[in-house]
């Protein structure tokens, strides 16, 4: 668990700045390592309606298993139309873990009015065309995060009810790095751990696929 500080102090800064309420609809661009924990987390946060967004039956599955309660696979599904089916309204609280300019055009039009949109993942290449009309008209409040909060990182992790471990799917030696590296390349893994002096007996013999 100790690995997963890092992280989830990037993540909890974004939590924090999101303020998720329990009432609130939650719509999470992203299933990855990243997405997941933002799952965990939100459900300790005690959000009860949460679609997440994810790419690829692999992702979707693995969604399921940290708690979201309806996913959209984007490679066969529309986010707004799962959104409308499943939710009164659009959502409160819009989490972008991906970064690409696509979730932003989106996710605008998916918030609800004096709603919000946290911008998470990073990619600096991406561009968005969004109307500026859109944001004012329905006040939408958007911010992007980048800080951590390790404090808030380290109380979340003692928390029994984050199973964070639901995310780990490999253990490797570090003479192995490279077999996590290429399972992570070629999306059959989420969360690598890797044991800098080898797995102890007690973690089990290495997984692979």
């Amino acid at each position: 668990m100790a690995a997963q500080t890092e992280p989830m102090a990037c993540i909890m800064n974004a939590v924090k700045t999101a303020q998720p309420a329990p009432v609130d609809y939650v719509l999470l661009y992203g299933a990855g390592p990243i997405g997941l924990s933002f799952i965990r987390v939100l459900k300790v946060y005690g959000i009860r309606n949460l679609i997440a967004a994810a790419k690829g039956e692999k992702r979707v599955q693995e969604a399921y298993a940290c708690g979201a309660d309806v996913v959209v696979d984007v490679s066969r599904e529309s986010v707004a139309d799962v959104v409308k089916e499943h939710w009164p309204f659009k959502a409160d609280l819009v989490i972008d873990a991906v970064g690409r300019g696509n979730v932003l055009e989106e996710a605008v039009h998916l918030v609800n009015p004096k709603g919000r949109i946290v911008l998470f993942g990073l990619d600096q290449n991406a561009a968005a065309a969004i109307p500026p009309a859109v944001l004012t008209l329905n006040e939408v409040k958007m911010e992007g995060v980048l800080g951590k909060d390790f404090p808030a990182a380290l109380e979340i992790l003692k928390n029994p009810e984050l199973q964070l471990e639901k995310i780990i799917t490999h253990r490797v030696s570090l003479e192995n790095i490279h077999v996590g590296i290429e399972l992570m390349r070629k999306k059959e893994a989420c969360r690598v751990i890797v044991f800098p002096h080898g797995i102890e007996e007690k973690q089990g013999s290495e997984q692979t696929p």
